[in-house]
Order: structure tokens, then C-alpha cells, then sequence
């Protein structure tokens, strides 16, 4: 109370413990401020308990916690299924390469197109499955950006060459 008393301060707040009868404690919040500046100066103390806050603080920080540890867990599962997706998929396109490729079967014009499709289809789904793994190493900061240029005329007509049989079988 020096600094009040002797007028260095018009106020003064901490935080503290109190002790109960029984002999357990609680948090307070304790604010004084000095009203008059007479001889003898007043004093007011609003004391207040915040062992509610305090709780609801450590419910707080245990939230955020389960939400990191979900979060963490959440990209550990997106990389591994990125990787477990990946080998399939790279077995699928192979096949449908060699296929496209036998110079002892050649395929039919309608048997190309199909390969084809299945060709962009499983690079396009290759594609989103990088995509996954490259979000799942940007929120573990595991990756570097690298900004550049699109045409967007081919991205545009890649969509549509992919959704091409879904439309026509729709009348889309």
C-alpha cells in the first residue's frame, strides 16, 4: 500500500490466494484505490473470488489442447491415407498405360478413348491425393509455396473433359 499511500498511485490491483477457516484456498482478484487524499487518507478493496474464471480457464486451455491433439491427428491420418491411396492408384494408371501401350493387343478406337478416360481420370484423382498430402504437410509446416501462372482455358477444359460422361448421361 506504500505506493498508494504516499500518492505514487491512485489505484492497485493483484491477484492473490486467501485462506478459508478450514484451512483450503481460493484465487482472488483484489483491487484498492485510495478515495480521498486526506490525513488519514481512505482506502476502498473490492476483493473478489475468481475461482470460476480459474476453472473455466483450465477448461479453456484443456480444450484447446484436445483441439491441437485432434488436429495433429487429423493430418497424421491425411498423410498416411494420402500414401496408402497412392499405390493403388499409381497400379491403376499403370495398367491402364500398359493397355494403351500393347503393340500385340491394339486396342479399338471406343477401347482407346475408355483407357484414356480412365488415364485422366486417375491422374485427376492422383492429383487431388497430392493435393491432400501437400495440405496435410502445410499445417505441419512441411512445405514450401511456390506461386505460379495458370492457364485457366486448360483447367477448364480438363473439368470438363472429366465430367463429360457424367453430363451426357444426365442430358446436362
Amino acid at each position: 500500500l506504500g505506493p498508494l499511500y504516499f500518492g505514487a498511485r491512485h489505484s492497485l490491483a493483484f491477484e492473490t490466494v486467501f485462506q478459508r477457516k478450514s484451512g483450503s484456498t481460493y484465487p482472488v482478484d483484489v483491487r484498492i484505490e485510495m478515495m480521498q487524499q486526506e490525513d488519514p487518507p481512505v482506502f476502498v478493496a473490492i476483493v473478489s473470488d475468481i475461482s470460476d474464471r480459474r476453472e473455466k480457464d483450465q477448461q479453456l486451455l484443456q480444450a484447446v489442447r484436445s483441439a491441437e491433439d485432434a488436429n495433429r491427428a487429423k493430418s497424421e491420418f491425411l498423410a498416411s491415407m494420402s500414401h496408402e491411396l497412392r499405390t493403388p492408384l499409381n497400379a491403376v494408371i499403370g495398367f491402364a498405360q500398359m493397355l494403351d501401350f500393347d503393340p500385340a493387343n491394339p486396342l479399338t478406337d471406343a477401347q482407346r478413348e475408355n483407357v484414356e478416360s480412365i488415364l485422366e481420370g486417375g491422374r485427376h484423382l492422383l492429383e487431388l491425393v497430392n493435393s491432400i498430402l501437400d495440405l496435410a504437410q502445410i499445417e505441419s509446416d512441411r512445405i514450401d509455396l511456390h506461386v505460379e501462372n495458370v492457364a485457366v482455358e486448360n483447367v477448364i477444359r480438363d473439368c470438363m473433359t472429366l465430367t463429360r460422361p457424367l453430363t451426357e448421361k444426365d442430358g446436362i
